[in-house]
């Protein structure tokens, strides 16, 4: 009789367990089968895009006095570059894939934050390379919606970025770093911006 009875508790209990499982919809899985599946789903979610990192070497240029007027800038070597160094116009920058042109400017800003005066608004152009064996830049003709990215501006590994000031510089020898050699008419500026050299 005691076993009997087990045996109509046990077929009570299973059926009661059938009827939860048809309700609910969802079949019954093993403890470490619904693990597994959890996982498959935080794997297969959105993944963060890769960051990649730019060092460069920049070099600061003074502006020209009127530059829609003037040419091709040649690229500063020798003496010429010395001579940036001793200003403190020639710097490390490290810029990310996701920044914004305005998170790009203002780290190129800290680099030359004393020869700026530190200004957070002090302007300055990007610039690209011209002529035979990118020996000179210009100022780049830009659409009313381009933006600079990191990636545009500091160019293959071996590129070195060049800004040109937009303002008056604080440098210790001004009447030695004043202007640059202009080759022929270079593009109009465009937005109002000053250059940034490739080389």
């Amino acid at each position: 009789m005691k076993c009997l009875l087990r045996i109509i508790t046990g077929i009570w209990q299973v059926w009661s367990l059938l009827c939860l499982c048809s309700c609910d919809r969802r079949p019954l899985l093993p403890s470490f089968l619904q693990k597994r599946r959890g996982a498959a789903v935080v794997r297969g979610g959105r993944k963060k895009p890769k960051v990649s990192v730019f060092d460069r070497t920049i070099i600061l240029l003074p502006g020209a006095k009127d530059l829609e007027q003037q040419g091709d800038i040649c690229i500063p070597r020798g003496k010429e570059r010395e001579k940036l160094g001793h200003n403190g116009m020639i710097g490390k920058v490290r810029l990310m894939s996701d920044m914004n042109e305005d998170e790009i400017f203002s780290e190129i800003r800290t680099v030359f934050s004393k020869v700026m005066g530190n200004d957070n608004n002090f302007p300055f152009t990007v610039l690209q390379p011209t002529g035979s064996g990118c020996k000179t830049l210009s100022v780049p003709a830009l659409s009313a919606s381009f933006l600079w990215t990191a990636r545009e501006i500091c160019g293959s590994a071996k590129t070195v970025i060049y800004i040109m000031a937009g303002a008056a510089l604080q440098m210790h020898e001004p009447e030695e770093v004043s202007e640059y050699t202009y080759i022929h008419t270079s593009p109009e500026i465009v937005n109002n911006q000053l250059p940034i050299y490739f080389v």
